[in-house]
């Protein structure tokens, strides 16, 4: 009876508790629903507002596509270096690489806009999507770079020394070992990486390129087109679920852990002289 009893009044609480969760989830989706039903209410742009949302809709996947896809090259092959491999300089690279996530990403629009152009040291013009995509891939891959470490710091280390010990170069056990253990933090940073630039404002409006979040401005401000600025806005949310589908779609339901527990720190390659350097001088490049 005692126990019937405890769970009688347990059931009220897990009641209420689920009540709170329904509440809270409904705040937090709360805004994305009224951007969908005034998207859905608007009517429909003209020549001019379709030219411009297809404009941005390509801006935008171009730069996630492109940006996104250096962002995760850098990161993880970064990530890779300093964790399993030993060159000059590693340790206090290690924690250097992580740097961009100090600055926004237009301060950093701003700084190589100064230092590029006519008026600045290097003779280079960015703009466009090519200097947004420049900028968006170097500050923003440290969140690949956290994510795919954190990934290779867990691996087994049984798995590496076998691979090492059948003769496998560092290169041939990223692609073959390390990458695919590591899959699930490379895509979570990925994706991570992906929405943050699909959602980035200033950088995208500094080099003056046409994605969909300088569109939403556009479209409210200067054409005085709210109902186009929600349903680009509504694209944008759509996108962002498509990318969390589509990273939870590639990991699947398969399962990735190590064959045994670690209880040694994680085999290190020795790069050679040459390859140690140029190791050094890639992560240098980054900071």
């Amino acid at each position: 009876m005692a126990l019937t009893a405890a769970s009688v009044q347990r059931a009220p609480i897990r009641f209420s508790m689920n009540w709170g969760a329904g509440l809270a989830a409904f705040v937090c989706v709360l805004p994305t629903l009224v951007v969908f039903a005034a998207a859905a209410s608007g009517g429909g742009a003209g020549p001019a507002g379709i030219a411009l949302f297809r404009e941005a809709v390509g801006g935008t996947f171009m730069l996630v596509l492109a940006a996104g896809g250096a962002a995760t090259i850098l990161g993880a092959g970064a990530a890779w270096l300093v964790t399993l491999c030993e060159f000059p300089g590693r340790r206090l690279l290690e924690w250097l690489l992580v740097l961009p996530l100090a600055a926004p990403v237009y301060v950093l629009a701003f700084a190589y806009g100064a230092i590029t152009g006519p008026s600045g040291p290097v003779p280079l013009q960015l703009s466009g999507l090519t200097g947004a995509g420049f900028v968006y891939a170097l500050g923003f891959y440290p969140y690949v770079y956290l994510a795919a470490r954190a990934a290779f710091v867990a691996q087994s280390v049984c798995v590496l020394e076998a691979a090492r010990s059948l003769g496998a170069s560092p290169l041939r056990a990223f692609f073959a070992v390390a990458a695919p253990l590591a899959w699930p933090g490379i895509a979570a940073g990925a994706a991570l990486a992906a929405m943050e630039i699909a959602a980035d404002y200033g950088a995208a409006a500094y080099f003056g390129a046409t994605t969909i979040t300088t569109g939403v401005f556009s479209a409210w401000f200067a054409r005085g087109d709210p109902p186009l600025a929600l349903q680009m806005a509504s694209v944008l949310l759509l996108g962002a679920f498509a990318l969390l589908a589509i990273e939870r779609a590639a990991r699947g339901r398969r399962t990735f852990s190590g064959a045994s527990a670690r209880w040694r720190n994680l085999p290190r390659w020795r790069l050679a002289l040459g390859p140690g350097l140029a190791a050094s001088g890639f992560c240098w490049a980054l900071v």
